[in-house]
């Protein structure tokens, strides 16, 4: 008996040094909050509601073309030139309906591409925090949910996150923007630099 109660000690205190030898580093980061304030992100957002704008200005000038047609052929009294003015505004409701559908797709495009991107650096940043700083696991966690939000959608939100309970000391999402924002403007200053020197010669 005493035998075996010096084994379960001894086999005890090896599973207790086995682990407090091996702990792991794990910390956590929000993937929203980062991709919230990624300098890289808002560059993109910007240029892309300047490109909404100016595809917007233009849809509204060629409306208003065609808007002209339709109020010509009202006013015109000469059927060859009625029959000329419908011609011509098919031609431009087909022109317009293109130039829509054309835009709408290289936006789509525009942004998956932007968005790819963005993730492909965030991931690459985490990867290199973690080599660098000897995390064992770095992990995503989602915002609090709004207050409004049905039960429904809680528990789907729950089955969805990757952590359920965090202490906020582990919390590295800061650190991971500060880096990204430093490669992106590190990147910028190189690319005008370049630009520089180009002009110059």
């Amino acid at each position: 008996m005493r035998q075996v109660i010096l084994l379960l000690v001894a086999f005890s205190l090896f599973n207790f040094n086995l682990f407090s030898e091996d702990k792991k580093k794990i910390a956590f980061v929000n993937l929203s909050e980062v991709m919230k304030v990624y300098k890289k992100r808002i560059d993109f957002a910007a240029q892309l509601k300047k490109t909404k704008t100016k595809i917007k200005v233009e849809l509204e000038n060629r409306y208003k073309k065609l808007k002209q047609i339709s109020i010509d052929i009202k006013e015109s009294t000469d059927e060859e030139e009625i029959l000329e003015l419908q011609f011509l505004g098919m031609k431009s409701e087909k022109r317009l309906k293109f130039f829509q559908e054309l835009n709408n797709d290289r936006l789509a495009m525009t942004y998956q591409q932007q968005y790819l991107e963005l993730i492909s650096d965030i991931k690459k940043t985490i990867n290199d925090y973690g080599d660098e700083k000897g995390f064992f696991m770095i992990l995503q966690t989602h915002p609090p949910m709004p207050k409004n939000e049905e039960a429904k959608k809680a528990l789907m939100q729950m089955n969805v996150a990757d952590v359920l309970y965090h202490n906020a000391e582990y919390d590295i999402s800061k650190k991971i923007i500060t880096k990204l924002n430093k490669r992106y403007e590190n990147k910028l200053r190189v690319m005008r630099n370049k630009k520089l020197e180009k002009e110059k010669k």
